[in-house]
């Protein structure tokens, strides 16, 4: 188990002020059997200051998530060869959050 804190400073251009953007919160990971490895990360934002402009316009919203939540699981199968599953979820204020996942087998040779 970890904690994280993760502070960013940045001035929009032409503002006088800066946009202050701070993160917290946990990292977990533990071993599955002999063979496996589950990761948990979550991380609040707390931003103040003039909002932040993105560079190209999009849907996106330029600032930080409000709650950002990772999971992943990897698993060995053979010496060469692992499966991983893996989601995140992330939550801007007056939006739906953006859930997203993957599942992969990976080999190497």
């Amino acid at each position: 188990m970890a904690s994280a804190l993760d502070v960013g400073f940045s001035r929009p251009q032409g503002q006088a002020a800066f946009t202050r953007t701070v993160k917290l919160g946990p990292d977990l990971g533990a071993s599955v059997g002999a063979r496996g490895r589950v990761e948990f990360s979550l991380r609040r934002a707390f931003v103040s200051g003039p909002p932040a402009l993105g560079l190209l316009p999009s849907v996106d919203p330029a600032g930080a998530a409000r709650w950002d939540g990772s999971a992943r699981f990897d698993l060995k199968l053979h010496e060469t060869t692992t499966f991983g599953l893996s989601g995140n979820v992330r939550e801007f204020p007056n939006r739906a959050a953006l859930v997203t996942g993957r599942a992969e087998v990976r080999a190497f040779f």
